[in-house]
C-alpha cells in the first residue's frame, strides 16, 4: 500500500530487486563494481541502490538483506580512501558520488567506524570547494595540475602555477551539495558559509525561467535543470533559515522549474530509437535520475505526469532473461561514457 501510494507497485518493486539481483551477481571480489577510471562512482551509486532498498552493511534490525554486498562495497571505499579523497582513479564526480554513498551509509547506521571516515569526506569536499564562486569542478580548488590531467581540462582552468582555479559547474556541483547534505542529515556539521556559497553559485546558474545551465545561465539542459530543481530543494532550509531566500520565492521558482522539466517528458513511442541514437538530452538516464528525484520532492501534476511516463518506460528497457536479466542497457545520451552498472543503478533509483 504505501509503495503504491508513493507511486510505485508491484511491477516497480519487481524490477528493482532484479537490478539489486543483477548487482549481487557482478560485484567484483574485491567489493567494488568498476568501470574504466570510475569505480567508486559507480560503486558509491550501487551502494545508493542498495541502501534505498533499506540494505545495510551492518546487522541492525530485522531486514538483513544484500547486507554481505554492501558490507564489501563500504570496506572497498574505505581501502580506496585518501585523507577524505574519494576519486580514485577518477575525478570530482567520483568523489562526490562516493562521498554522497558513505554519508548516507553513516546515517543508516551511525556506524562508528565510519564517523571520522566522513568527516575526512566531509572536509576534502569543502577544501575543494571554489572559495569565491561556491562551485566543485572536475579538480579541487588550487589542486596543481598532474601528468594524469589529460581530460576535461583547459588553459583557462589553471593559473600561471599550474594550480587549478576552475569557477565550476551545475553538474559536478550537484553531487557535492547532495554529499553535504547527507552528512549535515547524518549529523556532521557543516559549515554554513559553505552552503552560503553553494546556493549562490546554483542562483548564478538560474535563467529568467528558472532555467539552470552548465556553466551558467544559457544553455538550459534538461539534466541541468532538474538537477538544479534538486539543489533547490536540498538547500531550501537552509535559505530560509539564513534569510538567502524566503519560501514563496523559493516555490515560485521550483514550480517554473518543475513546468520545464514537463515540457520535456520521454516520448514512450520513440524512446527506443531515440535511446540507440544516443542524441537527445531528454533520453538519458542521468536526467531520469534527476527529475525523478526532484519531480518525487515537488509533488503535484508534473510528478503525476512523469511517473505515469516514465514508469513503462524504465519497466521496458529493463532487460529480461538471460545473464543481464536485471540491468539497463546502457543506451541514451552519455551512456556509452557511463556503463552498464551506471545505467542499471540509475535506472534502480529511479
Amino acid at each position: 500500500r504505501n509503495i503504491a501510494q508513493l507511486g510505485g507497485s508491484r511491477e516497480t518493486e519487481s524490477a528493482v530487486i532484479r537490478a539489486l539481483e543483477w548487482f549481487k551477481r557482478n560485484q567484483e571480489k574485491d567489493g567494488n563494481w568498476g568501470w574504466r577510471r570510475h569505480d567508486s562512482a559507480a560503486t558509491g551509486l550501487v551502494m545508493l541502490a542498495y541502501m534505498g532498498y533499506g540494505a545495510k552493511h551492518i546487522k541492525q534490525g530485522e531486514f538483513e538483506g544484500y547486507q554481505e554486498q554492501l558490507d564489501r562495497a563500504v570496506n572497498w571505499m574505505l581501502s580506496i580512501e585518501r585523507n577524505g579523497d574519494m576519486r580514485g582513479r577518477g575525478n570530482m564526480y567520483d568523489h562526490g558520488i562516493a562521498a554522497i554513498a558513505m554519508a548516507e551509509a553513516y546515517y543508516m547506521t551511525k556506524d562508528p567506524n565510519l564517523r571520522p571516515v566522513v568527516q575526512r569526506i566531509v572536509d576534502f569536499t569543502l577544501h575543494a570547494q571554489n572559495p569565491s564562486t561556491g562551485g566543485w569542478r572536475y579538480k579541487p580548488y588550487m589542486e596543481k595540475k598532474y601528468s594524469r590531467d589529460i581530460d576535461h581540462f583547459g588553459p583557462l582552468d589553471f593559473d600561471s602555477r599550474k594550480r587549478y582555479i576552475s569557477p565550476g559547474d551545475m553538474s559536478v556541483t550537484g553531487w557535492q551539495i547532495m554529499a553535504l547534505k547527507s552528512a549535515r542529515v547524518g549529523g556532521v556539521e557543516i559549515p554554513d558559509e559553505s552552503l552560503d556559497k553553494a546556493l549562490k553559485f546554483v542562483e548564478r546558474k538560474r535563467g529568467s525561467e528558472s532555467t539552470y545551465g552548465y556553466l551558467g545561465k544559457g544553455a538550459a539542459t534538461p539534466a541541468l535543470v532538474a538537477q538544479g530543481l534538486f539543489c533547490q530543494q536540498m538547500l531550501r532550509s537552509h535559505a530560509i533559515v539564513r534569510g538567502l531566500a524566503s519560501p514563496g520565492a523559493i516555490n515560485l521558482h521550483n514550480a517554473e522549474t518543475a513546468k520545464y522539466i514537463e515540457k520535456h517528458l520521454p516520448d514512450s513511442g520513440v524512446v527506443a530509437r531515440y535511446m540507440k541514437q544516443g542524441r537527445q538530452e531528454e533520453y538519458s538516464y542521468y536526467y531520469w535520475y534527476y527529475a525523478s528525484l526532484a519531480l518525487h520532492q515537488q509533488q503535484g501534476e508534473v510528478w503525476d505526469k512523469w511517473n505515469a511516463r516514465m514508469t513503462p518506460i524504465l519497466l521496458n528497457l529493463q532487460v529480461s532473461g538471460g545473464s543481464d536479466d536485471g540491468s539497463w542497457v546502457p543506451d541514451g545520451k552519455w551512456g556509452s561514457e557511463s556503463g552498464r552498472v551506471v545505467s542499471t543503478a540509475l535506472g534502480a533509483l529511479s
